[in-house]
């Protein structure tokens, strides 16, 4: 859970162009900025160079098959989303919603990983469709 504060936290440092937002504007920008997330690995890649690790794999050996690449996007458009609907309000690790949502992660993540998903949740549809577009959604 402490990871997924800390990828909420930092949507300012990372997107600076979304400055000016505020919960209930359009958010065609964070739209747009995810569906990069989505469809384009060297900006994926980007975010895992500024944060890689020492003995992690050189940035230009990782994509989607990997877990770790997955793991960046899914983090990162989950912090979006959060950003989006309640902008740079600190997360509350009591929340049943926020622990809902990382668990829909790990799981969206899985999904990304085999090609497929299981679910009857529409906003975990749209998102793993959005990131594995030629993916099956059992439901």
């Amino acid at each position: 859970m402490k990871d997924f504060e800390v990828h909420g936290s930092q949507v300012m440092v990372r997107f600076p162009e979304l400055r000016n937002y505020r919960p209930g504007y359009n958010s065609s920008q964070i739209e747009g900025i995810q569906k990069r997330i989505c469809t384009d690995p060297e900006y994926v890649r980007k975010f895992y160079r500024g944060g890689r690790g020492d003995t992690w794999p050189p940035a230009d050996h990782i994509d989607e098959r990997w877990a770790l690449f997955r793991w960046i996007q899914i983090r990162l458009i989950a912090a979006l989303d959060y950003f989006r609907k309640y902008g740079e309000k600190e997360m509350s690790l009591e929340t049943s919603k926020i622990e809902n949502e990382y668990l829909d992660l790990e799981y969206c993540m899985i999904g990304c990983l085999v090609g497929s998903l299981a679910t009857k949740d529409q906003g975990m549809e749209k998102r793993f469709l959005a990131l594995s577009p030629i993916g099956k959604v059992f439901s």
